[in-house]
């Protein structure tokens, strides 16, 4: 077979491949939307509390431990269209909602490109299915998705479009607090923007200086104005949350090997990444691979970020077969051409080495739900995981913790500390006496 037959039929089943594997893994990924994540049931709590007092709650209501804190919830719009989806149209709804969301940020990702090539398949699945762990029905999802359009709006040679990112955020700000990666992100073209004005090399400084304006000032426009950064300046500052909460551990600390595999790829593209990728979205992508190194909460971002570069380095730059003989394919440069093959090899001989069903977590049985029912002013000591879930279905009981109220603390309490306390056998009887458990 001569290299332009091999080559036009190489093309020709690039979407008949991508065909082939991704729609396997969107039926694995179908896993990652249960209903089952510990925080998806204060979310649907938050989200009628909002519908059925036509009010955001400005105090906490869920909990005995800290009812007097001033809660800010910067998923409180998520929260209403969450309640608002299940309690109209059931919970299968809800499920394809986020799983809608999803198919938008891989639409983003792909969509761009006009070329694949297997290289590039291989690594947006990888890359993908990695982010989906991370998704489900999650408030973060739409994180993900904003992320990516942002990014995605960034890196147009025009910048037409990118009026439309003050409405972006004005959006974001109210469903996820991960808009302010997006606003770093933003403010990091804006100021190699600036160096490119000054060396007089581009004129979109001042359009750019005026979109980041806008985008940031109609973050402003929710329900708790400024209170909102300090929410998330206190998320990002406590050290403490991140040594006891998974999802904000180093990955040094909870390895990923998905991770790892689509870092080897990504290193293949290192020296094109250098040579071909404009300043600001090197520096992004430096910032967050720095960032998923202290905690795996920011993997995503990263993968999001990058993924969209490998795909088109890989269909521009790949390896090219002239031939399928032997010594060629034994060539150090060939490995652009086996590393596909192995990944595929391992998914059919270890599918866990990529795809990974979620642990479903146990929650308390219903006997246990009765006992805690009969008696509506007692105050017991909760696992922090099942905080959400005692909010959702022993609603006319207050509780002690749950997944909202990790960073929660004022001068003299502390309340996810004094659980952590507790829960080593630490101080119980002064933490008991002190919340009169």
């Amino acid at each position: 077979m001569s290299y332009q037959k091999l080559k036009k039929f190489y093309i020709r089943w690039q979407i008949a491949i991508l065909l082939l594997i991704f729609i396997p893994a969107t039926l694995l990924l179908g896993n990652n939307f249960s209903l089952t994540d510990p925080d998806y049931f204060w979310h649907f709590k938050a989200g009628q509390h909002t519908f059925e007092n036509r009010g955001i709650a400005q105090h906490d209501p869920f909990s005995f431990s800290f009812a007097e804190f001033n809660w800010v919830n910067h998923e409180w719009l998520a929260d209403l269209l969450l309640f608002a989806l299940e309690n109209f149209l059931g919970p299968d709804a809800l499920r394809f909602y986020y799983l809608c969301i999803f198919a938008l940020l891989v639409l983003v990702l792909l969509a761009p490109h006009k070329k694949h090539n297997l290289i590039g398949i291989i690594a947006a699945l990888t890359g993908i299915v990695i982010i989906a762990s991370y998704a489900g029905v999650r408030q973060q999802a739409y994180s993900f998705f904003f992320f990516a359009l942002l990014l995605c709006l960034l890196n147009q040679p025009k910048f037409r479009k990118l009026w439309l990112l003050p409405f972006v955020f004005l959006i974001w700000a109210n469903l996820h607090g991960g808009f302010a990666l997006g606003l770093l992100a933003l403010f990091i073209y804006l100021f190699f923007s600036l160096l490119d004005y000054l060396k007089k090399k581009s004129n979109n400084f001042i359009r750019l200086l005026t979109i980041t304006f806008l985008s940031a000032a109609a973050t402003l426009i929710n329900p708790y104005g400024i209170r909102l950064y300090q929410e998330i300046w206190r998320t990002i500052g406590d050290s403490y949350v991140s040594k006891h909460i998974v999802e904000w551990l180093p990955l040094i600390v909870l390895p990923n090997i998905r991770y790892i595999i689509f870092i080897s790829i990504l290193a293949l593209f290192i020296p094109l990444f250098l040579k071909k990728t404009a300043w600001p979205l090197k520096s992004i992508l430096l910032i967050l691979f720095l960032m998923s190194l202290k905690s795996v909460k920011y993997v995503p971002y990263f993968i999001i970020a990058s993924v969209p570069a490998m795909i088109h380095f890989s269909a521009q730059y790949a390896f090219r077969l002239r031939g399928l003989n032997l010594k060629l394919l034994l060539k150090k440069r060939a490995l652009i051409f086996w590393l596909p093959l192995i990944i595929l090899a391992a998914l059919f001989i270890k599918p866990g080495l990529i795809f990974s069903y979620p642990n479903m977590p146990a929650y308390p049985d219903q006997a246990a739900l009765a006992v805690l029912r009969q008696d509506s002013e007692s105050r017991a000591f909760n696992y922090y995981g099942w905080g959400g879930y005692l909010i959702r279905h022993v609603s006319q009981q207050k509780h002690f913790i749950d997944g909202r109220m990790a960073i929660w603390q004022t001068d003299d309490k502390y309340v996810f500390k004094d659980y952590i306390k507790a829960s080593q056998c630490r101080n119980i009887d002064q933490v008991f006496e002190k919340y009169q458990i």
